[in-house]
Protein backbone atom coordinates (compact mmCIF):
# COMPACT_ATOMS: atom_id res chain seq x y z
CA UNK A 1 0.00 0.00 0.00
CA UNK A 2 3.00 2.30 0.76
CA UNK A 3 4.43 1.78 -2.75
CA UNK A 4 1.04 3.04 -4.35
CA UNK A 5 0.88 5.93 -2.01
CA UNK A 6 4.70 6.69 -3.24
CA UNK A 7 3.56 6.40 -6.90
CA UNK A 8 1.03 8.80 -6.81
CA UNK A 9 2.73 11.46 -5.03
CA UNK A 10 6.01 11.30 -7.40
CA UNK A 11 4.63 10.22 -9.92
CA UNK A 12 1.36 12.92 -10.00
CA UNK A 13 -0.89 14.17 -12.73
CA UNK A 14 -1.86 17.94 -12.35
CA UNK A 15 -5.66 17.90 -11.04
CA UNK A 16 -5.40 21.45 -13.02
CA UNK A 17 -3.96 21.20 -16.49
CA UNK A 18 -2.74 17.18 -16.47
CA UNK A 19 0.70 18.02 -16.47
CA UNK A 20 3.48 15.82 -14.81
CA UNK A 21 5.82 18.45 -14.39
CA UNK A 22 6.26 19.34 -10.60
CA UNK A 23 8.49 21.06 -8.47
CA UNK A 24 8.34 19.73 -5.22
CA UNK A 25 9.02 21.45 -2.26
CA UNK A 26 7.79 22.03 1.77
CA UNK A 27 4.90 25.30 3.39
CA UNK A 28 6.55 27.56 5.70
CA UNK A 29 5.81 29.84 8.41
CA UNK A 30 7.36 32.96 6.68
CA UNK A 31 10.32 34.96 6.43
CA UNK A 32 10.76 35.83 9.61
CA UNK A 33 10.83 32.07 10.84
CA UNK A 34 12.14 30.15 7.53
CA UNK A 35 12.87 26.79 9.48
CA UNK A 36 9.28 26.41 11.03
CA UNK A 37 7.37 23.80 8.60
CA UNK A 38 3.48 23.98 8.53
CA UNK A 39 1.68 20.78 10.02
CA UNK A 40 -1.17 18.76 9.88
CA UNK A 41 -3.00 18.21 13.18
CA UNK A 42 -5.93 15.73 13.67
CA UNK A 43 -8.95 17.50 15.48
CA UNK A 44 -9.24 17.26 19.10
CA UNK A 45 -5.54 15.72 19.40
CA UNK A 46 -2.29 17.50 20.71
CA UNK A 47 1.13 17.91 19.66
CA UNK A 48 2.08 14.69 21.71
CA UNK A 49 -0.34 12.58 19.29
CA UNK A 50 2.05 13.20 17.15
CA UNK A 51 1.87 16.39 13.96
CA UNK A 52 2.78 15.93 10.06
CA UNK A 53 4.92 17.90 8.32
CA UNK A 54 2.99 19.10 5.45
CA UNK A 55 4.76 18.68 1.86
CA UNK A 56 3.91 20.78 -1.35
CA UNK A 57 4.29 20.27 -5.03
CA UNK A 58 3.50 23.07 -7.68
CA UNK A 59 2.81 22.79 -11.37
CA UNK A 60 5.26 24.36 -13.13
CA UNK A 61 2.75 24.54 -16.09
CA UNK A 62 -0.21 26.41 -14.24
CA UNK A 63 1.13 27.02 -11.04
CA UNK A 64 -1.34 25.15 -9.00
CA UNK A 65 0.08 24.20 -5.44
CA UNK A 66 -1.19 21.04 -3.79
CA UNK A 67 -0.61 19.69 -0.04
CA UNK A 68 -0.24 16.73 1.29
CA UNK A 69 1.29 14.72 4.64
CA UNK A 70 4.13 12.61 4.08
CA UNK A 71 5.71 10.52 6.57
Amino acid sequence: MMEDKASSILNPVCHNCGSQDFEFGTLIAGKESPGNWAYHRAAGSTWEDGDVPLTTRRCKICDNVQLFAWQ
